[in-house]
């Protein structure tokens, strides 16, 4: 991988609160949901091959912050100046629990699934987040409750006379170049190392705590 853009691990003062440089800052309502964050830095990283998750994870990781998420309208406008037309990696991913249903009850299903009711539905606890400093309800009632999972082919292997259907269900989330929230393939494909990604995502969405002057 090619990081597009080095970002030093400078921090710049915006008042009394200091963000890494190129990160913005965000005053936000403090809640139980955002772990009471009245303020938060969030910077999009270029770099290549954003589309597999434990990558994105690590970059966020090198700029000693986490995977992030808009909190609100105003905090997704400005990310999506800041950002472009890149599409990008952000926080958020089924849950295993989710995750295991979805391989247990609903694949044979027609091409789309939609969550409708239950612990499994978007607004409810379908994702996790590695990010405990943002609320993630904006998000929620952002991401409709009809979408469901494409199921983009699978990999078969026989035995016997058994095909043996080994599904690859989409379950990362992601931003795309218009700043709508969409599910994408977290891995590359096992048997051919290939990206099961619709678009190539160039960037990282990152968050951290500023850091206050003595």
């Amino acid at each position: 991988m090619i990081l597009l853009l080095i970002f030093p691990l400078i921090f710049f003062t915006e008042g009394s609160a200091l963000c890494p440089k190129d990160f913005l800052l965000f005053k936000r309502t403090p809640t139980a949901k955002n772990n009471f964050t009245k303020e938060y830095c969030v910077g999009f990283i270029p770099f290549f091959d954003m589309n597999f998750r434990e990558d994105a994870r690590s970059v966020c990781a090198f700029m000693e912050s986490s995977l992030a998420l808009p909190e609100n309208q105003q905090e997704l406008d400005a990310i999506k100046r800041l950002k472009g037309n890149y599409s990008i990696a952000v926080d958020g991913e089924y849950s295993t629990h989710c995750k295991a249903r979805l391989y247990r009850e609903e694949f044979g299903r027609p091409p789309y699934y939609n969550f409708e009711k239950g612990e499994c539905n978007p607004k409810n606890d379908l994702f996790v987040f590695d990010d405990p400093n943002t609320d993630p309800t904006f998000f929620k009632n952002s991401f409709p409750a009809w979408v469901g999972v494409p199921r983009r082919g699978y990999n078969a292997i026989h035995i016997g006379d058994s095909e043996v259907k080994l599904y690859r269900a989409p379950s990362c989330v992601m931003m795309e170049a218009d700043g709508w929230f969409a599910i994408e393939h977290c891995t590359r494909n096992p048997r051919n190392d290939e990206k099961d990604t619709l678009h190539e995502y160039l960037g990282v969405l990152c968050g951290v705590h500023p850091r206050y002057p003595k």
